[in-house]
């Protein structure tokens, strides 16, 4: 079977918390509700992808214990093949605490990453790899570099996601055609305060194909060696961002592999990603085809 998307990084749960207050230092605060979801970057892509109609699949290695047991299990919910995922024995699998501030809605992330820094390329199927559309990769493992390796022998288009700089990066940025991450990160590398300026930087550096920024309320810019779009974001009740630039990113994902134009693709992961934000209920908030396009539909004037 052939994948549209071949995923190699961060797949998690998330044990999320509303609180009064995002704690400080020696503070107790109360938690309001709790939950436990899925997570990670690519994995969440991955779902969002799949629950637009592609199909998807997910390589690496979890721990073999209770959270590695609920990673693989809501994935296969979602259809997100997981035939090559391995369990170690004696590893921990990743897993993050999300507080959410119960009054601002904004959130602290506290990640253990357990085996997920340490997935070696015996994890993946290089066949798949060669026949996807796309490969989608977040973070500097063994399995990551291979699978890029592979794909760039193949023509295989690279994907990378980052939400954060971290050692490896330019490494797997020289490896990639395209980077899509929010403006922080790339100020971050860049040392700038333009989401333009930082974006055509970080193509000429790196020789990328697409590079698209995410501002948050203030929608998103893409840019290409020939091309600056931006798109505003939509005024949501927010609830939790858990989970929404990860959302953004397989809805940009989706319509890339499309065809559709860069602004199109814009205000649909914009809709996508704001969607998102306005519920606090993990994947199963993840919108499907449909429900985006009505979004945008009600939203014609924005």
């Amino acid at each position: 079977m052939s994948f549209d998307v071949v995923g190699v990084g961060i797949a998690c749960s998330d044990f999320n918390a509303s609180v009064t207050s995002i704690p400080k230092i020696d503070e107790n605060v109360l938690i309001l509700d709790y939950r436990k979801q899925m997570g990670g970057t690519v994995s969440t892509a991955l779902a969002t992808l799949q629950r637009l109609g592609m199909k998807t699949k997910y390589m690496g290695m979890l721990g073999d214990d209770e959270n590695g047991r609920f990673v693989v299990e809501g994935m296969k919910a979602e259809g997100i093949d997981v035939g090559s995922v391995r369990f170690a024995v004696g590893e921990s699998s990743p897993f993050s605490f999300v507080m959410v501030d119960g009054m601002t809605r904004k959130r602290s992330i506290a990640f253990y990453p357990g085996c997920a820094f340490t997935v070696s390329a015996d994890c993946l199927d290089n066949g798949a790899i060669q026949s996807a559309r796309l490969l989608h990769v977040d973070s500097p493992t063994p399995a990551v570099f291979a699978a890029c390796h592979v794909a760039k022998q193949a023509g295989v288009t690279i994907s990378l996601d980052a939400n954060a700089p971290f050692p490896g990066l330019e490494e797997l940025l020289h490896l990639s055609n395209i980077f899509i991450t929010s403006s922080d990160v790339v100020y971050r590398i860049c040392d700038r305060n333009d989401p333009v300026e930082a974006g055509k930087a970080l193509m000429a550096e790196y020789k990328l194909d697409l590079v698209v920024v995410t501002l948050g309320v203030e929608g998103s810019i893409a840019l290409t060696p020939t091309l600056t779009a931006t798109a505003p974001g939509f005024n949501v009740e927010v609830v939790d961002t858990t989970g929404a630039g990860d959302v953004f990113h397989g809805a940009y994902l989706y319509g890339y592999l499309n065809g559709w134009d860069t602004e199109h693709t814009l205000r649909f992961s914009n809709a996508a990603g704001a969607m998102m934000c306005a519920t606090q209920s993990g994947w199963a908030g993840i919108p499907t085809l449909k429900q985006i396009e009505d979004f945008l539909q009600e939203r014609a004037g924005e």
